[in-house]
């Protein structure tokens, strides 16, 4: 396959890089169920990018919408206000869907497509940790009580690990937001700690392999028990494996960052 797309590439070299076997498997099932041995990185990206665009426009192109416009229509999707559109332009006076396909195709200098890099991987992180805390923002308001009782306390430990953010005088959603908007490793613990919660109910930390913590959220079983989604009224099966796909690709981020 070739990469058209600089953000493309970044879930080639970048996410799927981070995921398990396993987690490989569950993300390759969420396409195709009877699947019975993961794709390689490049078919699986390939396959999710391919998802979340028009069959005539693939054909044209090879290949699927860029990762950055799979962001931006998931974002769409879970009713995510005031997100960047990728026909924004930039200091260099491109639009962000310029830049992502000029920096892969070699019709700029390597200079000027290393320079551009930094903006566009502002705009994929700004889109990932908006789409996790807004799917975490939902979530946490349809739990129960005692559910929500228990997040809580995983926020309180978590808040801890999270100097000078202000989390320690805060309780309930106050704090659960400050904790989304932390990014890295403590949003994907939280988001991991949500997915507990509302499926097998275990205590932070009853789970130890990171990747049942994916399995659940991108299996048919997990993703019903979340009950949330049916919320966002998805339409099509390409769309909610898109925004499967996103959630888990933003978890595996989140999952590196542990600094």
């Amino acid at each position: 396959m070739t990469v058209v797309f600089y953000s493309t590439g970044v879930v080639i070299k970048q996410l799927l890089p981070a995921a398990s076997s396993s987690e490989l498997l569950a993300l390759t099932k969420v396409f195709d169920e009877k699947a019975v041995a993961p794709s390689t990185n490049d078919q699986l990206a390939q396959t999710i990018c391919r998802a979340g665009g028009h069959v005539v426009s693939n054909w044209f192109r090879n290949q699927g919408i860029p990762y950055s416009e799979l962001l931006y229509d998931v974002a769409g999707h879970l009713k995510i206000s005031a997100i960047e559109p990728l026909d924004k332009l930039t200091t260099s006076g491109l639009t962000i869907a310029e830049m992502d396909k000029r920096a892969m195709q070699g019709i700029v200098s390597p200079d000027v497509s290393r320079s551009w890099r930094e903006p566009l991987n502002r705009y994929i992180l700004g889109l990932e940790q908006e789409i996790l805390k807004k799917f975490m923002s939902d979530s946490y308001g349809n739990m129960s009580a005692a559910e929500r009782m228990r997040i809580d306390e995983q926020v309180a430990e978590l808040g801890k690990t999270l100097p000078g953010t202000g989390v320690l005088g805060l309780s309930g959603a106050a704090a659960f937001m400050v904790v989304a908007n932390a990014g890295g490793f403590a949003t994907y613990i939280l988001m991991s700690s949500v997915i507990s919660a509302l499926t097998v109910g275990a205590g932070f930390g009853l789970y130890t392999a990171a990747a049942s913590t994916l399995n659940v959220l991108l299996g048919p079983v997990g993703w019903a028990a979340l009950g949330i989604a049916s919320a966002y009224k998805l339409g099509g099966p390409d769309a909610q494996a898109c925004v499967k796909a996103v959630l888990a690709l933003a978890m595996l981020r989140g999952r590196a960052i542990k600094a």
